[in-house]
């Protein structure tokens, strides 16, 4: 219900309006429906004045168009989040899933490359080695804190010099766990951009932000399970859970 109203207010507003102009066929659709209002209010309420009907007219007009409005939102929030995750899921995640296991089943090394270090010696990996955790944030909060999390405790390398990705970094500069693998921490940087394709961009708040990252997130899950995406090397997790364990 909060969620529905909240959708309704943050909704209306003339950014929505221009955007969201009703179409045709619901104005035509709705013509026969205030008609009969218009008609049936004075049954109901026998004293009421012209005035009166007419208040109430506009008033379920503007209820009613709120709802459209809102509708209209959620499926503009819905396609865009599919859209940037689909972009983020062909053009980068498998690209680096895909190079990961053609290196596998061509039996070759994968070299790690300092990217911000000159003179420093590539390490080589074999796919076993390597693991990916693609950490989903919640919201633009989330997403923020994740990314100044990430940076912190990471360096920038380049695979094979083809696929920038981010390492875990040890004091001594080296990439490599203890247990000789290597943590490659990855997160949909493409969330960034989201405000952009609102028309209250400064009022997209952090609470109006969690849907569209759970459209964006229950899009991304999808596709690993459709992709067969092997679980064991790529693993999800949620920002806030993997915050929480950084901070123990």
């Amino acid at each position: 219900m909060m969620e529905t109203l909240s959708s309704l207010i943050r909704c209306f507003n003339f950014g929505s309006i221009k955007k969201f102009p009703p179409d045709l066929i619901s104005i035509i659709g709705a013509i026969p429906t205030l008609i009969s209002f218009y008609l049936v209010i004075p049954l109901i309420f026998q004293k009421i004045d012209f005035i009166g009907i007419s208040v109430i007219l506009i008033t379920i007009i503007i209820i009613l168009y709120s709802y459209y409005l809102s509708k209209k939102c959620n499926e503009y929030e819905k396609t865009v989040a599919e859209v940037l995750e689909t972009g983020y899921f062909w053009n980068f995640f498998m690209d680096l899933y895909t190079h990961i296991e053609l290196k596998e089943n061509g039996n070759k090394k994968i070299n790690f490359m300092y990217v911000d270090s000159e003179n420093v010696e590539p390490v080589p990996a074999t796919a076993d080695q390597i693991k990916v955790k693609i950490i989903l944030p919640s919201s633009n909060h989330s997403l923020q804190k994740t990314i100044e999390k990430v940076n912190n405790m990471t360096q920038l390398c380049s695979i094979d010099n083809k696929i920038r990705v981010r390492t875990k970094k040890n004091p001594d500069n080296t990439i490599t766990n203890p247990d000789n693998t290597i943590t490659i921490f990855e997160y949909p940087q493409t969330l960034q951009t989201i405000k952009k394709y609102f028309p209250k961009k400064d009022k997209y708040s952090d609470y109006q932000s969690k849907k569209f990252y759970r459209y964006f997130i229950d899009k991304f899950n999808t596709h690993l399970e459709q992709e067969h995406i092997r679980s064991d090397r790529f693993e999800s997790i949620d920002a806030d859970r993997f915050l929480a364990s950084m901070n123990e």
